[in-house]
């Protein structure tokens, strides 16, 4: 559970859709309550939680970097690509970058830190010769240590159900007419992943001390005024309907893929393989996921809004028909972590205190370090590490 005086701000959706209501009791007919705050440990349904602050995303840079941009000791540059690591045999004293087309270098008197991402990250480890000792060769990079960097990709899968949604009532109609009249939610609908016209709820949490699933509802609340001026264009959000209500099943996976380079060039694109449903169990935990999702969908609370189920169909039914669907349609949450793992074991590339095994002075801390994927977004976990005092 979290506290209240942290730097970074935590909402609920504010969303006020009748269909919330009939979403929390036909989760509750079979069995699974609703919780104040699905991040106890607790089973249930509870309301979507967003950094927000004053009705704008509430990012790190605004939580933690707005207050202290003037400080003497902070150099704050844009627009500049991380190209190596600066090493004197395995020692790491600063980085080479790029920066309106020059090359240009920074010392570090202590310690170089990395924060690039999962995909980032391992790339500019591989090309400053620490990673997998074969591929590295293949590229022609001289090995520094050898250390399984970019194995390990972890990701949550969502597999989607859409049902077309039935006339929305009143209060839903007004709600929607609120949003559309009010210009700085217009500016922003298009630009946001989650518009305010559509009501969130999430998770399931399993039984088990790490949950295996967990369940994202959202419903679009019905087609925004036709005025011209007000107009909400449906092409905002072109994976959701209009007047649609979906449930997205997100699975906590077994399969581990890869991340490797493409090219010795720091601004080329690293080859990703997340080889997703390559472990046995996964298809069948995501399979038996759907299956739930569609038994709370198809509830009796959720007559008066649901209507015919548009994907995959209410044909797929088998296991086999089931299993194609998700394979052919499932997306990325784009959690992607675990290529620089922390650990103990010859598996890890970074010690338990995020250090570089084998390198002096060089640091990773970003969601590339986790061991595992984490039964949450991402985001506050990265933040955690960025505050945990180094040892």
């Amino acid at each position: 559970m979290r506290g209240g005086s942290g730097p970074l701000s935590v909402e609920f959706a504010k969303t006020d859709d009748p269909i919330e209501d009939a979403m929390y009791a036909a989760a509750a007919a079979l069995g699974y309550p609703r919780t104040p705050d699905y991040n106890s440990e607790s089973v249930g349904f509870g309301r979507t939680q967003f950094n927000i602050s004053k009705g704008r995303r509430h990012s790190a840079a605004r939580a933690f970097l707005r207050g202290i941009r003037k400080r003497p000791n902070l150099t704050l540059l844009t627009h500049a690509t991380a190209r190596r690591v600066l090493l004197d045999g395995t020692k790491a004293y600063g980085i080479a970058y790029g920066h309106n087309g020059v090359i240009t270098t920074a010392e570090a008197q202590r310690e170089v830190i990395l924060s690039g991402g999962s995909f980032n990250t391992p790339q500019l480890l591989m090309l400053s010769g620490i990673g997998p000792a074969d591929h590295l060769r293949e590229f022609g990079i001289d090995v520094v240590a050898a250390l399984p960097v970019g194995d390990n990709l972890q990701d949550h899968l969502k597999g989607v159900l859409l049902w077309k949604r039935r006339p929305p009532r009143a209060r839903c109609t007004a709600f929607c007419a609120s949003i559309a009249s009010r210009s700085r939610w217009r500016k922003r609908i298009c630009s946001v992943r989650d518009p305010p016209r559509r009501c969130r709820s999430e998770f399931k949490r399993s039984s088990r001390r790490v949950p295996s699933s967990k369940f994202r509802i959202s419903s679009s609340c019905c087609a925004p005024p036709r005025s011209r001026r007000n107009r909400i264009s449906p092409a905002c959000c072109p994976r959701i309907p209009m007047r649609s209500a979906s449930i997205r099943l997100i699975l906590h996976p077994e399969s581990r893929g890869t991340v490797r380079l493409q090219s010795t060039d720091p601004l080329a694109p690293v080859r990703i393989h997340y080889n997703y449903l390559s472990a046995p169990a996964d298809i069948a935990k995501f399979r038996q996921g759907f299956r739930l999702a569609r038994e709370i969908g198809n509830q009796a609370a959720l007559d008066a809004y649901r209507d015919v189920e548009l994907v995959p169909g209410p044909d797929v039914t088998s296991d086999a028909d089931i299993d194609a669907h998700l394979r052919r349609t499932s997306t990325t949450v784009s959690h992607p972590v675990s290529t620089c793992r922390m650990g103990t074991g010859e598996n890890c590339v970074l010690d338990p205190d995020l250090r570089v095994r084998g390198i002096e002075n060089l640091r990773v801390v970003d969601a590339s370090a986790f061991p595992e994927l984490v039964s949450a977004h991402t985001n506050a976990a990265v933040l955690m590490l960025a505050e945990k005092p180094p040892t």
